[in-house]
């Protein structure tokens, strides 16, 4: 099971037991039906907006996976912005860290894409070993 996939599995576990403890005080007290609806409404749309990150987190590892067989010697760490933003943090140490990148995911005329910095597109997900070749390029000095 992979990270993400814990997060969600905990996160899910977590929603089950507040829900349960949160309709057992409503009941007593006679609040359940309407504030249960809007609880769960909250809760389905954060675990809406997880899956999407963990998605984007799922490409830019493999992305991070498939650079260590193309180029060895690069750094790669997945950085999470408290905003939920997801990006891949590509170093080279062998030029003294001046050559970094961080690549996204995104969507250019409809196909999901991995993006440099500036938003332009390095390759289609699925081109993986495209895009791993391409950075790896961008970052040898």
């Amino acid at each position: 099971m992979t990270v993400p996939e814990m997060d969600r599995t905990h996160l899910l576990r977590a929603a089950e037991i507040v829900r349960a403890a949160y309709e057992e005080a409503m009941r007593r007290h006679g609040f359940l039906s309407s504030t249960i609806r809007v609880v769960s409404m909250y809760a389905e749309q954060s675990l809406a907006e997880l899956d999407a990150a963990s998605e984007d987190e799922r490409d830019l590892d493999a992305l991070g996976r498939a650079l260590g067989d193309v180029a060895g010697g690069l750094d790669v760490l997945i950085k999470r912005a408290p905003d939920g933003d997801v990006r891949l943090h590509v170093n080279n140490p062998q030029v003294g860290g001046r050559f970094c990148e961080d690549v996204s995911v995104g969507y250019r005329d409809g196909v999901r894409v991995f993006l440099w910095s500036w938003g332009e597109a390095i390759a289609s997900i699925g081109e993986l070993g495209e895009a791993a070749r391409r950075l790896a390029c961008a970052l040898d000095g």
